[in-house]
């Protein structure tokens, strides 16, 4: 809102989490020319969470074809336990992966998924984490995502009147 403006400096008050977005240290520092200030508040204690962070996918796939879903997942807590990620379409589990946590505090994880594109229009697919005992929230243990579908093969008609090293090329 107050780029272009000449301001002073600006004071940032955050508890820390970043819940969506890239970091602000980064998206700032190339747009303004001013001193950022910040001040910590909130709880700073890490709570045990399983989470859903990102999921990469192309928009539109074509009928029959196969595409890569890559997801990541965050673990605060549960240390070196195994975790079953499933991809779902309409309620039908399409893949499932078990992943095994690091023994640190905190861990992110990237599974590839391959999905093949099976019919057309707007599909909706959604990614779960298994639900652990002791998890803070289990609302960021499952995301959607949508991928368009169609049926991009056309039949074309090449017509000529002779043999043509072009028409051959084509």
């Amino acid at each position: 809102r107050f780029f272009g403006q000449n301001l002073a400096s600006i004071v940032l008050i955050s508890d820390g989490n970043i819940n969506e977005g890239n970091l602000p240290q980064y998206a700032i520092q190339d747009l303004l020319q001013t001193s950022v200030y910040t001040i910590g508040v909130g709880d700073s204690t890490f709570k045990p969470d399983l989470a859903i962070k990102h999921i990469s996918a192309n928009d539109i796939a074509l009928l029959g074809n196969f595409f890569l879903v890559n997801v990541d997942v965050q673990a605060f807590g549960f240390q070196g336990e195994d975790v079953k990620v499933e991809l779902l379409n309409k309620g039908n589990v399409l893949a499932s992966k078990v992943i095994h946590l690091a023994d640190n505090k905190e861990d992110i994880q990237s599974l590839l998924f391959e999905v093949e594109a099976k019919n057309i229009g707007v599909q909706a697919y959604t990614v779960k984490v298994e639900q652990k005992k002791g998890e803070y929230t289990y609302i960021n243990n499952s995301s959607t995502f949508y991928v368009n579908v169609i049926d991009g093969r056309n039949r074309v008609l090449l017509l000529a009147d002779g043999p043509h090293p072009d028409l051959k090329a084509l």
